[in-house]
């Protein structure tokens, strides 16, 4: 009989749906152990930058006469930048001023993101009054996603510390840091700690939500860790050297750094993880180097520690200490395989890029988002997938929705995704797997699937003993050449997104071998003969920034988030030639493979034996919200009430009919005899 419940999962009350029993304290190992099996987590961006303000081009840094850096340029942002802002800006990115580390302090760096100037975006602080956030209803949320840890943003590179920071910038009435006679940095702490510029300032919201929302994630039985950007862009004292590392540059802000991070670490429980930031260019000499590492891990050594303390500078300072991490970080990396170390993809939910809040900006499809999460989980990682409240402190209801769906999948297919190791199938188009013990879970993306029947290589010296999905009946297997080929029960339901399948060997599954799953995942050849390597496709539409070579449609085993990206424009279209006439049996066009798939709504396929006279074939007839993954388009004719299979043609022209049309697909496979 198959375990359905592991520890891990015991623990975490996965199938209950209520909090974990309360634990011994956790141990660096004991964290460690926890991240492997956790799979999923929760990532918040969230603090002023999330109110919608409409940008004042007067107190541009260069225009304000307040400014330090008044007239030393002149404002170059387009009117649509500043009436972009209103909607929310981008945290931190979305201030219009210096940011130190990218370019010599006193430039003005221009965001194309949202522009918010940056005296403008600093003071909203004095308005940010999310009344609204209440942390146990987040924290209940969180639990209900199936997620097992959430990460708080606690201070970004904007410097501003959503927690009661006992050592904070000032900011004088206009919006900028106050300094002293010798330039440094004037800080609010003891007396004037209230002063500061905080969440919990006087001029501030006064609550500090980091608490709040720590304390009633915990009671849910999740793990909580924090965010903290290294670099500071609001910090006068903030100078990352350029060039030759100077180990004194960090003397003024390092103890400012080290002492929110002791905070941190000795007064707000039990932290699972540091998430740092130190962004490309930036050197860790300035706030601290080796010293504050080793000083930081001290406070509370169970701490897991991302690998951007020491991020790139010129890539050799994080080289240099590799194997310090607790585990590496990827920002929205997908098809990357690797179960030799610990890592983490961060993602945003939303369709648009932006990490904090912004009106308007609607969540990614449900399948786009479960099959980001199994992509990565079956590659050998986790899926941090960040969310972005209001200024109100409110989850917008989309993306309660998009996690609370999540969290159902989750809580009928956990078995297969916590407490499992990736493999050993590799993931390819409709399938990727997972393994604990002497089963494999192979994840069948549903609407990838060209028919009922897919092939996965034998295990060496591991025999099948039986093969079923996790919640239904067996399927049909047959063993020819060392492969087993696979027949989903006929008639059943599968999951509309992802179903599982069990494969059940008859000893424990080798985590160190892994095997490569057939192009796309399916079985092309139970259906005929893959025409693809001899076609010819072609486009005059391509859009050159994205998709110079449409040929890249015809390469199955690509794993890009599309092959092929039109400009805007009307009825755009790619041309195929197979280079003669083939009797064509099926065709299936997966559409784009990370965001905007309702750009498909109404794809057109049509035929033709001499590319001059062209005959409709297919069109798609989906709503714009309910456009699939994959079409998967049998050809052939209708005779005396019976479909015969096959249409003689040589070309294939696929279209996006009507003005305005963006045409981005990721492969099309056309199967003749």
């Amino acid at each position: 009989m198959r375990p359905v419940f592991s520890l891990f999962l015991a623990a975490c009350s996965v199938f209950a749906g209520g909090p974990a029993l309360a634990a011994e304290a956790p141990t660096h190992e004991s964290n460690l152990e926890y991240f492997s099996d956790a799979k999923l987590g929760i990532f918040v961006h969230w603090n002023m930058s999330s109110l919608e303000a409409v940008a004042d081009p007067a107190l541009h840094p260069y225009t304000d006469p307040n400014s330090p850096w008044f007239g030393k340029g002149k404002d170059t942002l387009a009117s649509g930048q500043y009436e972009k802002s209103k909607t929310g800006t981008e945290i931190s990115w979305g201030r219009v001023g210096p940011r130190p580390g990218k370019k010599d302090n006193g430039v003005v760096i221009e965001d194309h993101y949202t522009s918010l100037p940056y005296a403008q975006y600093n003071r909203l602080w004095e308005r940010f009054k999310p009344e609204k956030l209440d942390a146990e209803d987040w924290a209940d949320l969180f639990r209900k996603s199936g997620a097992k840890y959430v990460v708080l943003v606690s201070k970004h590179h904007d410097g501003f510390p959503m927690f009661d920071a006992k050592r904070s910038l000032r900011l004088n009435e206009h919006g900028y840091p106050m300094v002293d006679h010798n330039g440094k940095a004037v800080i609010a702490e003891g007396q004037t700690a209230d002063l500061g510029w905080k969440i919990t300032g006087e001029r501030g919201f006064g609550r500090d939500v980091i608490r709040e929302l720590s304390d009633a994630i915990r009671k849910e039985g999740l793990k909580v860790g924090y965010y903290y950007s290294n670099p500071d862009w609001t910090h006068p004292n903030y100078n990352p050297p350029r060039g030759k590392a100077d180990p004194t540059k960090g003397a003024d802000y390092s103890p400012y750094m080290r002492h929110h991070l002791k905070q941190l670490l000795t007064e707000y429980g039990d932290v699972f993880c540091l998430w740092f930031d130190g962004l490309g260019g930036s050197h860790p000499s300035h706030w601290g180097g080796d010293a504050v590492y080793q000083e930081v891990r001290g406070y509370q050594p169970a701490t897991l520690f991302n690998d951007r303390y020491y991020f790139s500078y010129g890539g050799k300072q994080q080289a240099d200490h590799r194997g310090l991490e607790d585990f590496a970080t990827h920002e929205r990396k997908k098809g990357y395989f690797n179960t030799s170390n610990r890592w983490e993809t961060c993602d945003i939910i939303c369709r648009d890029h932006s990490w904090s809040y912004q009106n308007g900006n609607p969540v990614k499809p449900h399948s786009v988002l479960l099959t980001d999460i199994i992509d990565v989980v079956d590659s050998g990682g986790n899926f941090l997938l960040n969310l972005t409240p209001d200024g109100n402190g409110v989850l917008p209801a989309d993306q309660r929705e998009a996690i609370t769906r999540i969290g159902e999948w989750m809580g009928r297919f956990g078995e297969s995704v916590y407490g499992t190791t990736a493999g050993p199938y590799k993931p390819s188009g409709a399938l990727s797997s997972s393994h604990r013990g002497k089963y494999v879970y192979l994840h069948v993306r549903t609407g990838l699937m060209v028919g009922p029947s897919f092939r996965v290589p034998g295990l060496e010296g591991n025999e099948l003993r039986s093969a079923k999905l996790l919640h239904g009946g067996e399927l049909e297997v047959a063993r020819r050449e060392g492969d087993y080929y696979l027949t989903l029960p006929a008639g059943e339901m599968l999951e509309p997104v992802i179903d599982c399948v069990v494969l059940e060997f008859a000893g424990r599954v080798d985590s160190t071998r892994f095997y490569e799953l057939p192009s796309a995942g399916a079985d092309y050849s139970a259906y005929g003969r893959i025409l693809n390597d001899g076609a010819i496709c072609t486009s005059a539409d391509a859009d050159p920034k994205w998709s110079p070579n449409p040929q890249q449609l015809m390469d199955l085993k690509s794993e890009q988030r599309f092959g092929f990206h039109s400009m805007e424009m009307e009825s755009p279209s790619v041309l195929i030639d197979l280079r003669k006439v083939e009797n064509v049996k099926h065709i299936a066009i997966t559409n784009r493979a990370d965001s905007h798939q309702e750009r498909a709504a109404g794809l057109l396929v049509e035929y033709s034996t001499d590319g001059k006279t062209f005959h409709k074939l297919w069109q798609d007839d989906s709503k714009p919200e309910n456009v699939p993954e994959r079409w998967a388009i049998p050809v052939g004719s209708e005779k005396t009430g019976a479909f015969i299979p096959g249409k003689p043609l040589r070309y294939l022209r696929v279209s996006l009919p009507g003005k305005g049309r963006t045409l981005h697909l990721q492969h099309i496979a056309v199967v003749g005899e």
